[in-house]
């Protein structure tokens, strides 16, 4: 237990403190990762799904470093904000949510914006990329913002239990946190106010969805 806690975390105060030691070539290699042409196919977990939701989450989790970082390095934003912007595309791709819509029967989960299914396995890791990428200056996708969100936020008002589907008969609660987080980044962005929607969720995921002992999110509704 103590070498892996040790190796692992040698450069962790640097990192904590955003050091441009630690901190730049960090940066660089995420940016030269997702140049690459990735996709599904690149990703080898034995489950089209999982390869769906990693090919997802890399491109996704790479625009919010990259967000957060030009937050704490505004002067980085010209470098930064197309290669978000890059990573926002492919995430809005076809090819990106094929995964989700293969899960749900062919239904596509941007063709479907007005139906009633949640998709918030797509949709919400999507929209909170998309969300964050306006938050820090992106011009682009504004269209794809106020949809997603739109139904990110209808579909919560309707739920009896706060909490939307992921895959039809699979509900997440750490799925549906980045719906929250992509609403309230949506309205730092436009200035909308969702602020009472998002009240009501936080309150009944805490209420009814935390395990009491460990104050852990359940894993499964």
């Amino acid at each position: 237990v103590v070498w892996p806690r040790w190796w692992c975390g040698r450069e962790i105060e640097a990192a904590w403190r955003g050091d441009d030691a630690v901190l730049v070539p960090l940066v660089n290699e995420v940016v030269a990762q997702v140049q690459r042409d990735l996709g599904s196919a690149a990703f080898r977990t034995g489950s089209w799904q999982f390869n769906g939701e990693w090919n997802l989450v890399t491109r996704q989790m790479a625009a919010l470093g990259l967000a957060q970082t030009i937050l704490a390095r505004p002067a980085w934003r010209p470098a930064l904000l197309p290669v978000i912007e890059a990573c926002v595309e492919q995430l809005l791709a076809t090819e990106t949510r094929a995964y989700d819509a293969q899960s749900w029967g062919g239904e596509d989960p941007l063709s479907s914006l007005a139906g009633p299914h949640g998709h918030v396995g797509y949709l919400g890791y999507a929209g909170v990329a998309l969300n964050l990428y306006r938050a820090v200056g992106g011009q682009r996708f504004a269209s794809e913002s106020v949809a997603i969100t739109d139904a990110l936020a209808r579909r919560l008002e309707a739920s009896p239990i706060g909490l939307l589907e992921t895959y039809p008969g699979e509900c997440y609660p750490v799925d549906n946190t980045t719906a929250f987080a992509a609403i309230a980044l949506f309205d730092r962005a436009t200035g909308a106010d969702h602020s009472a929607l998002l009240r009501r969720l936080l309150e009944n995921l805490a209420t009814r969805y935390l395990e009491r002992t460990s104050g852990l999110l359940v894993q499964a509704v």
